[in-house]
């Protein structure tokens, strides 16, 4: 858009206009109406209950933006939280890999009574996580300051300036200690049967680091596929899709209708953020909500 244009269109138009190109009148449409519901109810405020449909949970400080922006003012986000909400239904251990501010892990224990465990390596993230799990005492949320890989080891990564890590395209940047998910799961004994996965491209690494762990115990998984920035190590959403297939996970929108073809699936299904989509890998075993 023209320099001089876009300081005489409001904001909101702009991105309206973005939106439907990029999404088109129908999804656009049924995009603002998801928003627009979401954002008449009452809004997360710190250190007060907020109701995520049928539980709550407590946001601290620092979380509040990351409730906002994944629950409230984005409608690919609500419809995670739904799908999540009807994974975690029946299920009883979350994996929270890439746990981030830990907002998955208090909804999954709001929602079940269960235990997660949550894992984040950012030091900013791993403190806003400590926040969250100091206001909501009750949640029986395991919290673990560690990185999970393909193998264990040492690998650079990347900080960006929201205080997320990244591995991908990182050679120089800082050096974190690397741990594999099967590890990690046989030290402590564990069999979570749930799993969440936001890693900004390393889906592979995790889920190769961790076949025991995915082929023994887990049942489904809510996965954030960076097909971008898989893209950028040589990495395809092919080899994904064919690596969760041989672990016996079949794969869905968050819709719950299947995904034959990931890769065709992000070509036509794009998202308002580039580069990103999330999906649902469930056993033939694990009913649909």
């Amino acid at each position: 858009m023209n320099p001089l244009l876009k300081k005489a269109v409001p904001s909101r138009l702009r991105e309206a206009r973005y939106r439907y190109r990029r999404l088109g009148a129908a999804k656009s449409l049924r995009y603002y109406a998801i928003e627009h519901a979401e954002q008449r109810k009452p809004g997360p405020e710190a250190g007060q209950p907020f109701d995520i449909g049928g539980a709550e949970l407590v946001p601290h400080g620092s979380t509040v933006h990351a409730i906002r922006s994944h629950w409230v003012d984005y409608a690919h986000g609500v419809q995670e939280l739904r799908a999540f909400k009807g994974l975690a239904a029946g299920h009883n251990e979350l994996l929270d890999i890439g746990a981030a501010e830990g907002i998955y892990s208090a909804a999954f224990c709001a929602l079940t009574g269960r235990r997660a465990w949550a894992l984040e390596p950012s030091p900013e993230m791993y403190g806003r996580l400590r926040g969250l799990c100091d206001l909501n005492s009750s949640f029986e949320i395991e919290t673990c300051q560690i990185a999970v890989g393909a193998t264990a080891g040492h690998r650079a990564v990347r900080l960006y300036p929201d205080g997320q890590f990244s591995g991908v395209g990182a050679s120089d940047g800082e050096a974190m200690d690397v741990t594999t998910l099967d590890e990690f799961t046989a030290e402590r004994e564990l069999a979570p049967d749930l799993a969440k996965i936001d890693v900004e491209g390393m889906e592979l690494d995790v889920l190769r680091g961790g076949e025991r762990t995915f082929r023994d115990s887990v049942q489904a998984i809510l996965l954030e596929v960076h097909y971008d920035l898989l893209a950028q190590q040589g990495q395809s959403v092919r080899e994904l899709q064919s690596l969760l297939a041989d672990y016996g996970f079949s794969l869905e929108d968050l819709d719950a209708a299947p995904i034959e073809d990931l890769e065709r699936f992000t070509q036509a299904n794009p998202e308002p953020v580039p580069g990103y989509t999330i999906v649902v890998c469930r056993r033939p075993s694990v009913p649909a909500p």
